[in-house]
């Protein structure tokens, strides 16, 4: 049926947009850990490593909201459209 490829393509996207979000997500993590060890290990000093821990994480941050917020909202609206096409053919 069309409705079922439309759904399986939307999921699809969204199950890559989620991948995609961990994946970033992860190097986030391995990137700063480097970044503190690099730091750590030249002396301290001014805590540079922080900048890019904050704005990197405000990305990070952000686009994960977007994911989330948007797929739950999104899937709700989806869902009452299906039901009210289902209400109109049958």
């Amino acid at each position: 049926m069309v409705v079922d490829e439309e759904m399986l393509v939307r999921a699809r996207k969204r199950a890559e947009a989620k991948l995609t979000f961990y994946t970033d997500l992860s190097l986030y993590s391995i990137v700063n850990v480097f970044l503190f060890a690099l730091w750590w290990n030249g002396g301290g000093g001014f805590p540079w490593f922080l900048f890019v821990v904050f704005f990197w994480g405000l990305g990070v941050i952000s686009h994960g909201l977007v994911l989330f917020r948007q797929s739950n909202w999104f899937d709700k609206m989806a869902e009452t459209e299906y039901q009210r096409e289902l209400k109109r053919v049958y």
